[in-house]
């Protein structure tokens, strides 16, 4: 059970690595962007590190979404699928080698898993330590006004609290500094930052093993207060800003450790904030406009996967059964049902034309005296070529189904018909994809002949008849 809930998370934790990368880069290139922008971004992120399925889009730039198989927590192989052809080579080759065919997968992943609910937990629990005992070290604060406190065990203003969050002061700050450090933390509280902060904090200590996520934490916050002082200085003249200026200055805190409270006035460096407070003016429409469609093209490309067999239309699924039905009809010998059932590599989508890359299982299966027969079948890659539907009832057309050549032509074949990431899953073709595909139409094929889902499977009869008529479904994966 813990296996399996690390295996989501892990997967969860590697295809966020992308959407990090992007923002990073975002970051770094569009420096003018407005810093509520740059929260929104961190934003996709985290529905990326929260959600394990999202839907499929030609758009997507996450190469995969299950890098890691869910097979290696079962006692299965390990099996990589990055998505990146180079890399899923490499780990075929690691794997498969004789030092790892003698690992006991699932006795490893159990190993990682305790690891990581340990330091999980073992985060948690300092947090909570930590809060009950920042808030019986404010205990003693009085009153200022409002929302606002005084406390003599304080250093530095801070935010404290997320359902009624309080404004706490040390009592030696002066009072050219505490209008504008009252106006800072009102604007944190205003904009939800104290909560958006603890959901991030949240979502780190559950991937605290990777260290993109941790430095998107950490970017996060700095994103936080420079958002929090643009919000505020843009509508300042020259004398406020200088007076807030002052304020960084005079309350300004180096921080040793990520915490996930309070929200303190100084957390980002002063240099950065000034540089910040200095340069904020009101961006303009063309700029807010530009923005507004880089967080979209973003959302669109790092909050959806690649298609699979269950994010695919239906229209699009009908396409793809019928068009490996129809190429496999009769060149093998006939059962009385008939079998598809796929595993989706990719899909790309253009104006007139969708290509679906797939490893497809064709099964042919006939039922004697209460006994389930594999009469014959193939496991094949193919690349599928349709028109894209001419109207919303229209279907998809196929315009031409290409599969590798057999023996030598094989691996330059592969390498002509389909894109480089997808090299390694159809050059080392793994036996636990074909195995799962297969057991997939068998339960299809035992649901259709009313057997008993315990029905072993049986080589065939020397006396098996070629049967007049046969029935076709498709067999979903």
């Amino acid at each position: 059970m813990i296996s399996d809930i690390f295996v989501y998370i892990l997967n969860m934790s590697l295809s966020a690595v992308w959407p990090i990368l992007a923002v990073m880069l975002i970051r770094l290139v569009f420096k003018k962007m407005p810093k509520k922008f740059r929260i929104v971004l961190w934003g996709i992120v985290a529905v990326r590190l929260v959600c394990p399925n999202l839907p499929g889009s030609p758009a997507s730039l996450v190469p995969s979404s299950q890098v890691i198989a869910q097979e290696s927590s079962a006692g299965g192989s390990f099996i990589i699928n990055s998505g990146i052809s180079p890399v899923d080579i490499a780990a075929d080759k690691i794997t498969g080698s004789s030092v790892f065919s003698s690992v006991n997968t699932a006795a490893v992943t159990d190993v990682f898993a305790y690891i990581w609910l340990a330091g999980s937990v073992g985060i948690l629990i300092y947090t909570v330590v930590s809060y009950f005992m920042l808030k019986r070290k404010v205990g003693t604060a009085v009153l200022f006004n409002e929302n606002v406190y005084e406390c003599d065990n304080v250093s530095s203003p801070f935010v404290f609290g997320l359902i009624k969050p309080k404004i706490y002061l040390p009592f030696n700050i002066s009072p050219a500094d505490r209008g504008s450090v009252i106006l800072h933390e009102n604007a944190h509280i205003r904009r939800r930052d104290h909560i958006t902060k603890t959901v991030g904090f949240l979502i780190t200590a559950v991937h605290w093993f990777n260290p993109f996520v941790v430095l998107s934490f950490i970017l996060l916050c700095r994103d936080i207060e420079l958002a929090c002082d643009e919000s505020i200085v843009i509508n300042m003249d020259k004398e406020q800003r200088s007076d807030y200026m002052q304020a960084l200055f005079d309350m300004s805190v180096k921080k040793s450790r990520i915490s996930i409270c309070p929200l303190s006035f100084g957390e980002v460096t002063v240099k950065e904030r000034i540089k910040s407070v200095m340069n904020g003016k009101k961006p303009a429409k063309a700029l807010l406009a530009v923005c507004v469609a880089l967080c979209v093209i973003t959302g669109a490309c790092f909050l959806t996967d690649r298609y699979t067999r269950d994010n695919m239309p239906d229209k699009l699924k009908t396409a793809v059964d019928f068009a490996v039905l129809s190429d496999n009809d009769g060149k093998y010998l006939e059962g009385e049902f008939k079998t598809v059932s796929s595993k989706i590599l990719g899909v790309t989508r253009g104006i007139r034309e969708t290509k679906v890359y797939a490893l497809c299982l064709y099964d042919e299966w006939t039922a004697q005296n209460g006994l389930l027969y594999s009469v014959s079948g193939s496991f094949t890659p193919v690349a599928m070529t349709f028109y894209n539907p001419s109207s919303s009832n229209a279907p998809y057309v196929l315009k031409s189904y290409e599969t590798p050549s057999d023996g030598s032509l094989y691996s330059d074949s592969v390498k002509r018909i389909f894109p480089v990431s997808m090299w390694g899953q159809v050059l080392y073709m793994s036996d636990s994809a074909s195995s799962d595909l297969h057991e997939n139409s068998r339960k299809n094929a035992l649901e259709h002949f009313g057997l008993d889902e315990n029905t072993p499977e049986h080589n065939l009869p020397f006396d098996y008849n070629v049967p007049e008529t046969t029935i076709a479904v498709k067999a979903d994966n």
